[in-house]
């Protein structure tokens, strides 16, 4: 099978999987995550048992979620079609709706995942729901590489084994649900149904989510438009963003997500008890953070983006060249994003979500807009740019908000921050950039290698990630938390020694 026919089974399964977590979201995910964890924390203050209460209240949700389940198994050909409308003529929508339907039933397990991470991370049990859609990708990613051999090896035909990745995705999302109730019984934590539409939780947790409801409707056409425009200028469009995203989400899944996560539970906490002195220290304190530890992330990624293209194994030059570029193209937006994630947890712990809806609303018309006006003219990579344009919206207007909200909470020390972080965020791409020519000059191009593409990853990309962030910390100017955490351990015990 050429690698051709793979991209575009590839751009079949990302039309796919993106739907069950986005109608997840469209009915109730989204309002789950964003309402869940304050009005549990208020309810926590009366005891265990009030809290795990209002835990079996939120429950049923996960009812409409099955039947969601069930209606997107039916009318699986509508709901791929909003996503692919205009696609080219290469694109297999037939194989995009058999994707679909293997993977509907993930609807109903996101939205139990929701409840259990929300139980968790207000616990402040941060490990199980932070590792659980790291091992969900790792299964995802596994399943498509193992998909890649056999068929490679002869072992199976293309469309034989294409049952591999459909049902590897489900599988991933199954193992996201099960690694967080052992964590749920150790906390003492009994989920049950229980339905009380009276209950005042219910109604807070309602005022709170469903303006959250109108962020889910918003990006829904976005991502729509998105998807679209890139199948409207190639067949590939939707598997070169699905491999971009690999890499683009790692170090958001990795580095932002904990600090959102645990910034999220502080700020609930601060804002519960009325202390918003503290509650502004700490949202600057989260803001900071993000910025110093994704800008750097996001330059190395763009020095990078050929060698990581390359990690991923099996593409041909043109691919491996449009991969990288597109990633290239996107890296630009990742701090803006995962600073428009942690401003929505900031917004739900202020229990005030109509200021980030509104933004959201601002920031999807831009962004469908660009798309749909500059992808005809300019090409594909105009899809990945409207991502900074949409998260940049979406920060400047959430901020302004907020700022009205709470007052002064040290802006300027965030600018400041950011400063900083493109000052050794260059110094660590330039360290990159430099030992990536010169094995380029000795050893030979990546080309589409993975074993090489390791080598040049290991041999370029530690010491670029060692001077971005060590020499930040040597200093004493970092405010990445999982890199100071890293050095400390490693100057302790080298200290020790």
């Amino acid at each position: 099978m050429r690698f051709r026919a793979l991209m575009s089974v590839a751009s079949c399964y990302t039309v796919a999987a993106g739907m069950p977590n986005m109608l997840c979201e469209l009915v109730m995910g989204g309002m789950l995550v964003t309402s869940f964890l304050p009005v549990y924390l208020v309810r926590n203050n009366r005891g265990r048992e009030a809290s795990a209460e209002y835990a079996s209240i939120c429950s049923p949700s996960c009812s409409s979620l099955g039947v969601l389940s069930v209606l997107s198994f039916i009318f699986a050909g509508p709901i791929i079609w909003t996503q692919s409308a205009g696609a080219s003529a290469d694109f297999d929508f037939d194989l995009a709706v058999w994707f679909f339907r293997f993977f509907a039933f993930e609807v109903i397990l996101y939205g139990v995942s929701s409840v259990v991470s929300g139980v968790l991370n207000a616990e402040r049990d941060y490990f199980a729901s932070n590792a659980a859609p790291m091992v969900n990708n790792i299964i995802t990613i596994a399943s498509f590489m193992l998909y890649s051999l056999v068929v490679k090896g002869g072992l199976l035909a293309w469309d034989q084994a294409l049952i591999i990745l459909a049902v590897g995705n489900p599988l991933g999302v199954v193992s996201q649900v099960l690694i967080q109730l052992p964590a749920l019984r150790r906390h003492g934590v009994r989920l049950r149904l229980k339905i009380d539409l009276h209950d005042p939780a219910l109604r807070e947790t309602l005022a709170i989510g469903l303006p959250t409801l109108i962020v889910t409707f918003a990006s829904y056409p976005t991502n729509a438009v998105q998807s679209s425009c890139a199948l409207q200028v190639t067949s590939s469009g939707a598997a070169i963003a699905y491999y971009s995203r690999v890499w683009y989400v790692l170090p958001f899944s990795i580095l932002a997500i904990p600090i959102s996560v645990t910034m999220f539970t502080e700020l609930s906490n601060y804002r519960v008890a009325e202390r918003m002195d503290a509650y502004r220290r700490a949202l600057s304190s989260g803001m900071r953070k993000i910025i110093f530890t994704m800008i750097p992330c996001a330059l190395l990624l763009i020095v990078f983006a050929p060698v990581l293209v390359a990690l991923l194994g099996g593409f041909d030059a043109e691919d491996a060249a449009m991969t990288a570029t597109y990633l290239q193209v996107q890296a630009v937006a990742l701090p803006l994003y995962a600073l428009s994630t942690y401003l929505q947890k900031v917004c739900s712990s202020l229990m005030k979500m109509k200021i980030y809806a509104f933004a959201a609303c601002v920031a999807a018309a831009t962004q469908v807009v660009f798309c749909i006006v500059l992808t005809p003219v300019y090409g594909l990579y105009v899809v990945p740019l409207s991502s900074t344009f949409h998260f940049l919206a979406v920060d400047v207007v959430t901020l302004l908000s907020i700022r009205r909200e709470v007052g002064s909470f040290g802006f300027s020390s965030v600018m400041l921050s950011g400063a900083r972080a493109l000052v050794f965020g260059f110094l660590g791409s330039a360290v990159g950039a430099g030992l990536l020519i010169l094995l380029t000059t000795v050893v030979g191009p990546v080309g589409g290698s993975m074993l090489r593409g390791l080598m040049y990853a290991a041999l370029a990309g530690l010491p670029a990630l060692l001077v971005a962030y060590g020499s930040a910390y040597a200093l004493g100017r970092s405010e990445a938390p999982f890199f100071d955490a890293l050095f400390s351990r490693v100057s302790r015990a080298l200290h020790r020694g």
